[in-house]
């Protein structure tokens, strides 16, 4: 069974939030952006703190989510600020949040710790 721990990073007035991924067939984790406002088949844009942006590599049919490649975890752990820029599929307007991360790399130590 896949594994996802959302992490302590939302943004209310966007209805933004974070949560990491794990697949059980690659255990690779990734990052996923979950919002009920994001526009399918536009991309969204993360950025941590001065990093450059990184676009998403797809959106996830059902859930209202796209995912991002395992780097921007990296990026995540080292970083306080989270920009987030996505098109609103209600107003067709982009729209930007920012996220603390706090409480970022607990939830990830949480994820890393589980045991199937």
């Amino acid at each position: 069974m896949d594994q996802r721990v959302d992490v302590a990073a939302v943004n209310k007035e966007a209805h933004i939030s974070f949560s990491i991924y794990r697949g059980v067939k690659n255990d690779q984790l990734q990052l996923m952006v979950f919002s009920n406002s994001l526009q399918p088949g536009e991309p969204v844009y993360i950025r941590v703190d001065k990093n450059p942006a990184v676009e998403s590599q797809k959106f996830v049919k059902g859930q209202d989510a796209v995912l991002f490649p395992a780097a921007v975890i990296a990026q995540l752990q080292q970083g306080k600020q989270a920009f987030v820029r996505f098109t609103d599929r209600y107003s067709n307007i982009a729209y930007d949040a920012d996220i603390d991360l706090q409480g970022f790399n607990e939830a990830l130590d949480y994820l890393k710790s589980l045991k199937e």
